[in-house]
């Protein structure tokens, strides 16, 4: 039996073919998107998971801002949680920041590409979503930027949680501390940029401490959208004196009805 099945004979609201039909899990806490019809029994929802499951229950909404800090609620307990993925552990607390579970094969992408001795910019780095599965397996050097302080704190504590000394925190916006990088000389082999919905706006910062370099650039468009996307950021990246090579385009998952998150892998030199 399904869960929408099992969760439909624990609560009497309307509609109860409209539950949900799965659930995502981030650590021990379960985590469920409902249909408008159902908002005002989520407690009551809540209440028939957690009695199947055990666990913690949190009721995601919506996420807000450019922090893309997500407005959800948990009962039965608090947020706090750790996710284990690729072998590392990640704390963090599901009602300050986001965890996408989409991203898993980027990651798996990712740790193909990378070689090691590489020196890795990651600009938006959340709580390490990437940069600590790259510096656990990989002999790499990372700098790690990230502004929202919640996220910043679980960077910091996700980087000696994993025992790693390969990353550098850096707390701040990128639009600052990147300048502050080419001041002191400092260029990239790898440059992450996986800010949604759109990264672009951010590439002349990336271009600053390029300079044989690979930039992973992350966009939500339409599928009929990516082609002259790629167009466009190639004339964008060549006025500022690079060449530039679209090595990969690849659709990491769905964002929203006929949108979806896409990843750029761009080489550009500097001429």
């Amino acid at each position: 039996m399904g869960f929408r099945e099992l969760l439909s004979r624990k609560v009497s609201i309307p509609n109860p073919e409209l539950l949900p039909k799965g659930y995502q899990e981030i650590g021990d806490i379960i985590v469920l998107r409902l249909k408008p019809v159902h908002e005002p029994y989520e407690e009551e929802i809540a209440k028939a998971v957690h009695e199947l499951t055990g666990k913690r229950v949190a009721i995601w909404k919506k996420v807000k801002g450019e922090l893309r800090k997500p407005e959800i609620k948990v009962y039965f307990g608090d947020g706090v949680t750790i996710k284990k993925e690729h072998g590392c552990a990640f704390k963090l607390d599901i009602t300050k920041v986001m965890y996408s579970k989409g991203n898993v094969g980027e990651k798996e992408r990712l740790l193909n590409l990378v070689k090691p001795g590489e020196k890795i910019l990651d600009m938006f780095a959340g709580i390490g979503y990437f940069s600590i599965i790259l510096a656990k397996h990989k002999n790499v050097t990372i700098h790690a930027i990230e502004k929202n302080i919640d996220a910043y704190f679980f960077l910091v504590e996700n980087i000696y949680l994993n025992h790693l000394t390969n990353i550098t925190p850096l707390l701040g916006d990128n639009r600052e501390i990147v300048p502050l990088l080419k001041q002191r000389g400092e260029s990239y082999d790898r440059i992450l940029m996986g800010y949604l919905p759109s990264s672009q706006e951010f590439l002349d910062y990336a271009l600053m401490v390029a300079e044989d370099t690979v930039i992973h650039l992350h966009q939500v468009l339409k599928k009929e959208e990516i082609e002259h996307f790629k167009t466009h950021i190639i004339s964008k990246i060549e006025k500022k004196h690079f060449s530039a090579e679209i090595l990969a385009t690849r659709i990491v998952k769905s964002y929203a009805p006929h949108r979806y998150h896409i990843v750029f892998d761009i080489k550009v030199t500097k001429t």
